[in-house]
């Protein structure tokens, strides 16, 4: 037919159409969804009556009163919750401030510790150039002198020239009978005794060359006869070098230690003059020792004065600079103030050993 009225022309889709298998389902889910139906449309009207006007609404009493009050509440609940997920762009803002802010200060107390461990290296190095090269005690500090070991001094006396053996001699027969004839009294016994013949305890020296000496400066000195240290025999002509000390118009030769034939014989040996008094007589050293004292305050005082004002880099130019200058002055104070002695070759000495 060409109206078709009377047929169903169309052919179901069985892909599209399912047939429950419970009945029970199917109405459960029919009466959630009329439910939910039912729910949206009272929050439609109660929107619908919030718009026309919120006055009007909170003064009406009755059962939709509470429906507005729920309403109402579940507004405002769900604000908080949403409220709960958002960041405002303020906070976070200001928090990306103060971790700009914590690290810009991060970064200039670590450039501060820099520069100070840098001046206090220049400061560092500066002093231990200062006390390389401007050392006044280049010799060692004194706790490592008194650290060295002393070696046991030994006796010291002068050699015996005479010897005397108790061994017995060959004796010609002439001799023996003319030892015969003579009177020999051998069962006396005199009263008078034994004479007593009094040693020396001097060693006669004199001093090897002419030399100019200051504090502290080696003497060479020269054996005028031979000495006995210990079990060692230094013959005469032998070199002893010894220490300069002087005080006041006095200079003490000091003898700690003798070499003779590879062997280092430690001895304490004293220096006296001809005339019976320890050191050897220096006259006008001690006016000297004055006068260069005065000189040597003079030339001191001369690099103390001098001060800068500034930065790090200043300070430590400052500080290089007045130890340079101290250096300085001191090294020209020390030598202004060292006192020379001349000595003449051939002068004569007495040594005195301080234990016999």
């Amino acid at each position: 037919m060409a109206g078709g009225s009377g047929f169903n022309v169309n052919v179901p889709d069985p892909a599209a159409v399912q047939l429950e298998g419970n009945k029970t389902d199917v109405y459960e889910r029919q009466q959630v969804r009329r439910e939910k139906d039912r729910r949206m449309q009272s929050l439609s009207d109660l929107a619908g009556r919030l718009l026309e006007g919120k006055g009007q609404t909170d003064s009406v009493s009755g059962p939709n009163g509470s429906i507005r009050q729920s309403a109402d509440t579940y507004e405002r609940i769900t604000e908080q919750l949403e409220s709960f997920y958002e960041t405002p762009q303020e906070t976070a803002g200001g928090l990306e401030q103060k971790v700009d802010e914590l690290n810009r200060r991060l970064e200039e107390a670590e450039a501060e510790n820099r520069r100070a461990e840098s001046r206090e290296r220049m400061m560092e190095q500066s002093y231990r150039m200062a006390a390389r090269y401007l050392n006044p005690n280049p010799e060692g500090s004194p706790g490592e002198t008194e650290e060295e070991e002393k070696l046991e001094p030994v006796p010291v006396s002068r050699a015996e020239s005479g010897t005397t053996s108790a061994l017995k001699q060959p004796l010609t027969d002439s001799a023996f009978v003319a030892s015969l004839a003579v009177e020999r009294n051998y069962g006396f016994n005199t009263a008078v005794g034994s004479s007593y013949r009094m040693g020396m305890n001097t060693i006669p020296a004199c001093i090897s060359e002419s030399q100019i000496l200051e504090q502290g400066g080696r003497v060479k000195l020269r054996l005028l006869e031979s000495l006995q240290a210990g079990s060692v025999t230094v013959p005469a002509n032998s070199l002893v070098t010894g220490t300069a000390d002087i005080r006041g118009e006095r200079l003490d030769i000091l003898v700690s230690s003798i070499e003779y034939a590879g062997n280092i014989i430690p001895v304490e040996l004293a220096t006296y003059d001809i005339d019976g008094q320890r050191g050897i007589f220096v006259p006008g050293s001690e006016s000297r020792t004055a006068a260069k004292e005065v000189l040597g305050d003079m030339s001191q005082s001369m690099g103390g004065s001098i001060s800068f004002a500034g930065s790090a880099g200043q300070q430590v130019a400052m500080d290089l600079t007045r130890g340079v200058l101290q250096g300085g002055t001191r090294f020209i104070s020390q030598r202004v103030k060292a006192v020379k002695v001349k000595l003449k070759a051939g002068y004569k000495v007495l040594l005195v050993t301080k234990k016999q």
